[in-house]
C-alpha cells in the first residue's frame, strides 16, 4: 500500500544525526495551467552539547512542524520540553 501524502500533511524522517520535516506543497504553473508537487523540508540537526541530543532534536522537530499549536504567552496549548536530567534528580535538594 502507498501512502497518500498531500498538500497540508507533515512527513517526519529520521536520519542518523537528526530528523527531516517535509510538508508537500502545491506549486501552479502558469504557462502549463497545471500543479506539480513539491516538499518544503526543514533539517533539524543533533547538537552533541545535551545529555540526549536525540531527544532535544526531536522537540525542536516538533516545534517546527506544530509550532502554531504550542502554547504562548497569551494563548493556550500543547507543552513539550527537553530536559538533561530525570524526575529523580530534579527533585534532589543540595
Amino acid at each position: 500500500m502507498k501512502i497518500d501524502v498531500k498538500e497540508g500533511d507533515i512527513v517526519f524522517r529520521r536520519a542518523a544525526n537528526g530528523w527531516t520535516v517535509e510538508r508537500p506543497i502545491e506549486c501552479y504553473v502558469e504557462d502549463h495551467g497545471h500543479a506539480t508537487e513539491s516538499f518544503m523540508e526543514t533539517i533539524v540537526i543533533e547538537e552533541l552539547e545535551q545529555a540526549m541530543p536525540d531527544a532535544e532534536c526531536l522537540s525542536r522537530a516538533l516545534w517546527e512542524a506544530f509550532g502554531s499549536y504550542y502554547q504562548s504567552k497569551h494563548q493556550g496549548g500543547i507543552v513539550v520540553e527537553y530536559k538533561d536530567k530525570g524526575r529523580e534528580d530534579e527533585n534532589d535538594k543540595p
